[in-house]
């Protein structure tokens, strides 16, 4: 199984797909490439996740509430230094995503080939990093940001 620690998003317009480039525990470094619609189903889910996984305030707004928690998690991201992608040993193109939930932590699952497994746990706050930087990445790429909820948006100029 390969336990991804690390990640950098960047997208390419002559593919338009998004590049996740990962460091794997162990040290190989690996490309995943998202189509434009695949990286939505993950968002979607994943945003939706964090929509249930709040209990409902009757004093706070719940949009408030999780755009507040959005925030919270993007100020803690220490923004480390970004994958090297021209290092990468190997690349896929996942098709598909299992995602699995706790109170505690998420995990990404992607089916590689050869029965093998590329494995991305989250905790909360890293999760809601994640998405963080999917949001900005479509933004970049110019990609309908429609579907995103508004508690995850923001304001300002976009860079990765």
């Amino acid at each position: 199984m390969l336990v991804l620690e690390k990640v950098t998003f960047h997208y390419n317009e002559i593919e338009d797909r998004i590049c996740m480039s990962a460091d794997v525990v162990g040290g190989e470094k690996v490309l995943f490439w998202f189509t434009q619609r695949f990286s939505r189903r993950i968002a979607d889910a994943l945003c939706a996740y964090c929509e249930k996984s709040r209990q409902d305030s009757p004093v706070i707004d719940r949009n408030l509430l999780l755009s507040c928690q959005q925030r919270e998690a993007e100020w803690a991201n220490k923004s480390p230094e970004p994958v090297k992608a021209e290092a990468a040993t190997r690349s896929f193109f996942p098709a598909t995503v299992n995602l699995t939930f706790s109170p505690e932590q998420v995990q990404m699952r992607f089916p590689l080939q050869d029965g093998e497994v590329a494995a991305m746990p989250f905790s909360q706050s890293e999760l809601r990093q994640w998405l963080s930087i999917l949001y900005r990445t479509f933004r970049l790429a110019e990609w309908s940001t429609d579907s995103w909820p508004a508690w995850l948006k923001q304001d300002g100029p976009v860079n990765n």
